[in-house]
């Protein structure tokens, strides 16, 4: 019986490890075919001014590909496109903490609470630290209004705490400016 297991799982690796190595060749002759000279561009062949050509529409193709997403706010995304190699920058807000915004603009805000609570989760499980300080900045902000600041602060102390670099940070030093604010 383990033979026929142990048969069964080797034939299965190798079925996967050749498809794989299939999948990547393909991949290998279509990404060349379809980068529009970005591969030509990379070993100098092309003029300065193909090369600028590729590049621009190589960043149009991976900004409509992010404006697709609905869940993505792509206004605050640059796409860079250089020799066939393409940088983003930018900030993505966090679902869960856009409706902890707009939940908080409600005046709901136990409903805030929650979804800040739930995002410091996500970013905590992530190991997404700035996210995560980010969020219980807003969370102790939230609470300060309310006059219910205790947990709050004490959340965004803890998290706060446990930076050891980044200090130059709008974020981290935004979140000492209201730990270091009288209650």
């Amino acid at each position: 019986m383990k033979a026929y297991w142990a048969l069964g799982i080797a034939g299965g690796v190798l079925i996967a490890s050749a498809s794989v190595h299939a999948w990547a060749q393909a991949g290998a002759s279509e990404s060349s075919t379809a980068s529009n000279g970005t591969a030509i561009a990379a070993s100098g062949s092309m003029s300065a001014k193909d090369t600028r050509k590729a590049d621009r529409a190589l960043r149009r193709k991976v900004y409509s590909a992010i404006v697709t997403h609905k869940e993505i706010n792509a206004g605050n995304i640059s796409v860079i496109a250089k020799a066939g190699a393409v940088t983003l920058d930018g900030t993505v807000v966090d679902a869960s903490q856009r409706s902890g915004a707009q939940s908080r603009y409600l005046a709901d805000h136990e409903a805030a609470q929650a979804c800040f609570r739930d995002a410091i989760a996500i970013a905590r499980q992530q190991g997404a630290r700035s996210l995560e300080l980010r969020t219980a900045t807003s969370l102790a902000r939230l609470c300060q209004r309310e006059a219910n600041v205790g947990a709050a602060r004490q959340t965004l102390a803890a998290i706060h705490g446990a930076f050891a670099e980044g200090f130059d940070t709008a974020d981290w030093q935004e979140a000492k400016a209201l730990l270091d604010a009288p209650v």
